[in-house]
């Protein structure tokens, strides 16, 4: 199964895009998972689509215990929309990619909800923090548009900007990120803007309990111009004078 089958067979509806990193292909849907990350759908080979450990990772970063009364759960949830569950990746196929891709993502987003029973934590995502400052500190003086797009160079809007300030000065962008596969989403975004010339100061902020590989933060640093890995708290003022280019 090729990118171009996959693209022609899904519903737009349910996917954004299409993409591939070297020999994978992945789909980014419409569906999110409690962080606000869209939930991203691999291709294998023979077919299957996966999420390749994705949605497991989450629960667990997020302090989750996968005791037996949550796993029988989570089995109960696979069998209700016919998907299987093995070596913590969720699986699913059908003759309709459309088809397995909504099963496998209402599934997903069921089982990812069980994030909200870990501790007694705050629910409040790292890009909804990051938003609040923003509006509260920098829009005021300065322009701040939420997943801002290069309409010119892509109109299926697949590389989003967390947050782009204009008008006043140099554009900047800031990015957040809660976990590998997000950070592999922010080093795509700022390798398509360079390609198209699109170069500006950009500051990732890290979610304190990302815990990326170091492939992964390799890749991150290389498409940021500033970095924090210890997330918001503590940095608000740093976030605001980059914002506002000041730094």
């Amino acid at each position: 199964m090729n990118a171009e089958r996959v693209a022609n067979e899904i519903c737009s509806e349910l996917v954004t895009s299409v993409e591939r990193w070297r020999e994978d292909i992945y789909l980014i849907t419409r569906f999110q998972y409690p962080d606000g990350d869209q939930i991203p759908i691999y291709v294998e080979s023979n077919g299957v689509l996966t999420d390749r450990g994705t949605t497991i990772y989450k629960l667990v970063t997020a302090g989750l215990e996968l005791n037996q009364s949550r796993t029988d759960l989570i089995d109960s949830v696979c069998a209700s929309y016919g998907i299987r569950f093995a070596d913590e990746m969720f699986c699913a196929s059908s003759e309709s990619v459309s088809d397995a891709v909504l099963s496998l993502c209402e599934a997903l987003v069921r089982i990812s909800n069980l994030a909200f029973d870990a501790h007694s934590r705050k629910h409040i995502t790292l890009g909804q923090e990051i938003a609040s400052l923003l509006v509260e500190r920098v829009q005021p003086s300065r322009a701040v548009y939420k997943d801002w797009i290069s309409t010119e160079h892509d109109p299926r809007s697949a590389y989003p900007v967390d947050f782009r300030m204009n008008t006043k000065g140099v554009p900047r962008h800031i990015f957040h990120v809660s976990n590998a596969m997000k950070s592999d989403r922010v080093a795509a975004v700022s390798n398509f803007l360079q390609m198209h010339e699109i170069i500006v100061p950009t500051l990732t902020i890290v979610y304190e309990d990302a815990r990326l590989p170091k492939k992964h933060r390799n890749r991150l640093e290389m498409a940021s111009t500033h970095i924090r890995y210890n997330g918001l708290a503590g940095n608000e003022d740093y976030v605001v004078d980059f914002a506002l280019g000041a730094d």
